[in-house]
């Protein structure tokens, strides 16, 4: 099949934006012509393999109101409000937000690098 839209990547490969619409076209079409009954077998399966219990959905939900309850998540929440965190800016350079929150935290717990003394 050469020429196949799945030839185009494997693992871990990236598609040129100026590609990735076509592909998506091509591959959305190729999965709509299978037949129904198989596609719901998949996704069965997929979600069986892939889904959490609901169980651990609710444990998951405790866990984060019980972390985000905590005084430090708090401050740190209310720092990333203060820098804006709520807006597109950030969430498009997340890692570079989290780095700068970090900073003062880290150096009020005496985690911060420290530069050697020069006798």
């Amino acid at each position: 099949m050469a020429g196949h839209p799945l030839k185009l990547v494997g693992a871990g490969q990236a598609l040129p934006a100026a590609v990735l619409r076509g592909f998506v076209k091509s591959l959305a079409r190729r999965i709509a012509g299978f037949p129904a009954s198989g596609l719901a077998v998949i996704k069965e399966r997929v979600n069986a393999v892939t889904l959490a219990p609901a169980a651990d959905f609710r444990r998951d939900s405790s866990l984060f109101i019980d972390g985000v309850r905590n005084p430090e998540a708090q401050r740190r929440i209310k720092a990333a409000m203060k820098r804006g965190f709520q807006t597109r800016e950030p969430e498009m350079a997340l890692a570079r937000m989290l780095a700068d929150l970090a900073a003062p935290f880290n150096h009020d717990a005496g985690l911060a690098s420290t530069q050697e003394e020069t006798p």
